[in-house]
């Protein structure tokens, strides 16, 4: 009989022991202060891939976009790099370039984004948003895993780190009208 008590207890004392979960050594979100981490006005590169789903339309892409203190350049790509387009974004100008001649339209980057790929795409959030931060000025909600701004949901699904910065890995957003999920796969901030 205590040889049954010893085992039983070291059987409880093992389980207790376990190692955990991969789920649970997974980062978890954690609203980041752009500003605070000097982060604002810093460059950056990400590279991963994007699927937009929105009422009519949707697409998936690798993208590469780096951020710049003067412009933006978002590389999306279908497989094998096929399909193409560049967008550059700047204070009130927005250039697509899909290996034709470039266009270039004036005005809202997201009202661009709508007419030229006919899903919503908050382009000025998502510099801030793809860091795991609110865009300063309006207001926001925590929620689990995330947070809710500008008509916006987002649920930061998994986490990275990079540098000593707790940085998104894989992010879901979605409004009542379009689905993004982005995967990050490699961040490089300058």
């Amino acid at each position: 009989m205590r040889r049954w008590l010893i085992i039983s207890l070291f059987v409880v004392l093992m389980a207790g022991c376990a190692a955990k979960s991969p789920e649970s050594l997974t980062p978890r979100f954690q609203l980041l202060d752009i500003g605070e981490l000097g982060l604002e006005g810093k460059s950056w590169r990400l590279s991963g891939r994007l699927a937009v789903k929105g009422v009519d339309n949707g697409f998936s892409a690798s993208i590469q976009w780096e951020h710049g203190p003067i412009e933006d350049v978002i590389e999306l790509s279908g497989p094998f790099g096929q399909g193409g387009v560049v967008i550059t974004l700047m204070e009130n100008r927005v250039v697509v370039d899909d290996g034709d001649k470039p266009t270039i339209y004036t005005g809202n980057a997201q009202d661009v984004f709508f007419r030229h790929f006919a899903v919503d795409m908050p382009l000025n959030a998502l510099q801030y948003w793809v860091l795991g931060g609110a865009v300063p000025g309006p207001s926001y909600r925590l929620q689990e895993q995330g947070f809710e701004q500008l008509n916006w949901s987002l649920v930061y699904q998994r986490m990275q780190t990079y540098r000593e910065l707790l940085l998104p890995e894989k992010i879901k957003m979605k409004n009542e009208k379009t689905t993004i999920k982005l995967v990050i796969d490699e961040w490089r901030i300058m």
